[in-house]
């Protein structure tokens, strides 16, 4: 009987149903009955655990919801998980149903939780699911492009205002610890300054690239700020002395973790689906899914935490250099 088990964890992010979705196809075709968990790390270890059926009903319905943001398994954070008490329910709810292989779709504590899971002879797959990119060992996680085309949207609908009322917005963005997520966005989308920990170490350094930027006649408009390095509240206030300027903030909030996965992340979600599917037919066990110059790849799950920047990905380098081109800084 070959079984497999699907978890989606931690922050939602658009293409996890599509990645589901591609998990479940493939699946199918090769012989395995599919299992769901709802509510990640905290369902497992309640046993909330349910069988996807192969009728044309549940066809249809994951083909609909593949399209959509979010998680149709819900995702709770659960610390408990960390004591071994809750780790040795979660594995004994799996091998009561004769479960030897788990699929993990979430980022950096989701792949925590899944390598400990591993050290009970489960094999488990981690497959990369973060807006904020910051699991380093892959170029890009499902869910990022699609926050990236969020942010734009948002900050050009924002633009448009600011440039009516000749005023300037602090545009603020998810991201965690890393700011990949406006560097992306600020290249891409043309804005007038992207304020990441990556390229400013000192808050110094920004009011000498706006003042610049104001000395040289150009209307700044947007400035992305990653909550990174700051929140745009307490930004606002000593900006506006230094820089003696009008300015609004915004917080862009969860919008930025919703709304329909873009084609890229779509077509990701379907790679990485049919890796983590090859490594469980071939018995490879306890990998971290994940992509590199278009190539798909596995590492070790315990090498995951080994990887701390995208330095040296020439891609990554690239945004640098333009994102410090449009900030004027060296």
């Amino acid at each position: 009987m070959k079984r497999i088990a699907i978890m989606t964890s931690g922050g939602d992010a658009p293409g996890m149903n599509a990645c589901i979705y591609s998990i479940y196809q493939i699946a199918l075709k090769k012989g395995y009955e599919v299992f769901c968990i709802k509510d990640a790390f905290k369902g497992l270890v309640e046993n909330n655990i349910f069988q996807l059926n192969k009728t044309k009903e549940d066809k249809l319905y994951l083909k609909q919801l593949s399209i959509q943001g979010g998680t149709f398994l819900g995702s709770v954070r659960f610390k408990e998980f960390e004591q071994e008490e809750y780790q040795r329910k979660a594995i004994n709810n799996l091998k009561e149903l004769n479960i030897n292989n788990l699929i993990v779709l979430g980022g950096n504590g989701s792949f925590k939780g899944a390598f400990e899971l591993s050290k009970y002879g489960i094999n488990v797959q981690g497959i990369p699911v973060t807006i904020d990119n910051d699991l380093f060992y892959t170029q890009y996680s499902i869910g990022f492009m699609s926050a990236v085309n969020t942010v734009i949207d948002c900050s050009n609908k924002i633009k448009d205002t600011m440039n009516s009322h000749h005023r300037m917005a602090l545009v603020e963005t998810m991201g965690n610890k890393c700011g990949e997520l406006p560097l992306f966005a600020g290249v891409i989308g043309h804005f007038d300054c992207i304020y990441i920990p990556e390229i400013y170490s000192s808050y110094s350094t920004l009011v000498t690239t706006l003042n610049n930027k104001i000395s040289n006649k150009e209307e700044i408009r947007i400035v992305l700020v990653s909550e990174a390095i700051c929140h745009v509240e307490e930004l606002k206030d000593k900006l506006e002395k230094d820089i003696k300027k009008e300015i609004r903030c915004v917080n862009l909030g969860h919008i930025q973790r919703g709304g329909n996965p873009c084609e890229f992340d779509i077509n990701i979600a379907k790679c990485f689906a049919k890796q983590a599917m090859f490594n469980i037919e071939c018995g490879i066990y306890n990998k971290a899914i994940g992509i590199e110059d278009g190539e798909i790849l596995s590492l070790p799950l315990d090498e995951v935490d080994t990887y701390k920047s995208h330095n040296g990905n020439s891609t990554y380098e690239h945004f640098i250099k333009l994102a410090k081109e449009i900030n004027g800084v060296k």
